[in-house]
């Protein structure tokens, strides 16, 4: 936190020109300057020549920095992961540059759904009610898997697929930003332990490619099995990434 000289100019906040005895702060974010009394500051913290101080715009963009910086890291690993199967012979688009943008562009938009399989259907023929329905099992779900107070909810849930009697179709759960399902996949351990059980199943919400990576590497793992009588042989998650291997690892 910066405290100004009074030269002439209005506070920041409240547009009021400053007193000659106003002892302006600047803000370590900005240009902006305020008064005391407008930066909501405390007399000790105010005593504190050390302290930063961020105005509200500065504070609602440091506030965004963690989503930020967990999407460039992902983004990052993407395009490797891209680049690795494009060198390793897998069936990338020859314009190679113009698909890893637009695979990046579908993951991001991807990237704050999930996909959850076995949720019970209602049998209701009127469409509030189911949607009800499946907002309530939904919420009351995520809340036995997920530690702490998060108030995680969806933001939007949609059925996937024609509704046929005596048949559940999966869900896409859209939530408002992508570390909810960062909190949600990384609480899927807690499946195993929930009393009663539940079989409710969740996953990313793939791209087509990558939902096509995957049946290659199942079919590949199911040879393999076949060929070499390996039944130990998995799918291991390797930064994200599945790969057929000798043990799993998520």
């Amino acid at each position: 936190m910066a405290m100004t000289s009074n030269n002439v100019q209005n506070c920041s906040s409240c547009s009021v020109l400053f007193a000659e005895l106003d002892t302006p702060v600047k803000c370590d974010g900005c240009i902006s300057v305020f008064h005391t009394k407008c930066t909501g500051l405390s007399p000790s913290e105010l005593k504190c020549l050390s302290l930063k101080y961020f105005c509200e715009s500065c504070n609602n963009g440091l506030r965004d920095i963690p989503e930020l910086k967990m999407l460039i890291n992902r983004l990052l690993c993407e395009v490797n992961e891209l680049r690795n199967q494009k060198n390793n012979g897998n069936n990338v688009s020859q314009n190679s540059e113009e698909f890893i943008i637009n695979e990046i562009g579908d993951r991001n938009m991807r990237a704050s759904n999930l996909i959850l399989y076995n949720v019970p259907e209602s049998n209701s023929d009127n469409t509030a009610d189911r949607i009800a329905h499946d907002s309530n099992v939904v919420s009351n779900f995520i809340d036995s898997i997920i530690i702490g107070d998060t108030n995680i909810k969806p933001v939007k849930l949609l059925r996937l697929g024609t509704r046929v009697h005596d048949k559940t179709r999966p869900m896409k759960a859209i939530f408002s930003s992508s570390i909810d399902v960062f909190e949600i996949l990384k609480s899927m351990k807690k499946l195993l332990s929930l009393n009663p059980p539940s079989n409710i199943g969740i996953s990313s919400d793939r791209t087509l490619y990558q939902r096509n990576y995957m049946k290659k590497l199942r079919k590949e793992l199911e040879s393999r099995r076949s060929s070499d009588g390996g039944n130990e042989l998995i799918i291991r998650y390797v930064r994200d990434t599945p790969t057929s291997n000798n043990s799993f690892q998520k």
